[in-house]
């Protein structure tokens, strides 16, 4: 009976353990703010969390409906930093922001992908209205 009962609180203790930590920790890496349109560029702003260990890098995704009307990367964004970037519009974003009467707002999807040199990784979404 005793060996029975040693068999119970080991595998209790071993997923209780790290991979906890692992998969909560990634999800507060990256964020977006406030999203700007100005001279046929989306502005963009990118925060490295401070609990990022080393720089982060990664990619900026915006969509207007399903059409991808602009992309870019960032890289060596210190943790703690802010980033601003400016995505300039690809040729069927600039036709699809240009198809919305001027003074109306519209939806943009922005996606952020994050990685920082230790390997960690997270995704942030946010959708944001713009007004043309």
């Amino acid at each position: 009976p005793g060996g029975g009962g040693g068999t119970t609180t080991t595998p209790i203790l071993a997923p209780a353990g790290p991979p906890a930590t692992t998969t909560v920790a990634p999800r507060k890496l990256a964020s977006v703010g406030k999203v700007a349109l100005r001279k046929g560029k989306l502005l963009v702003p990118v925060a490295c969390a401070k609990t990022a260990r080393t720089a982060c890098a990664g990619a900026v995704t915006a969509k207007l409906g399903r059409k991808t009307i602009a992309k870019g990367n960032y890289k060596g964004l210190k943790p703690g930093a802010t980033k601003r970037l400016a995505l300039k519009l690809s040729k069927a974003g600039r036709k699809a922001v240009a198809k919305v009467k001027r003074g109306k707002r519209f939806k943009v999807a922005v996606t952020v992908t994050v990685r920082d040199a230790a390997g960690r990784g997270a995704t942030a979404k946010r959708t944001v209205s713009l007004r043309r």
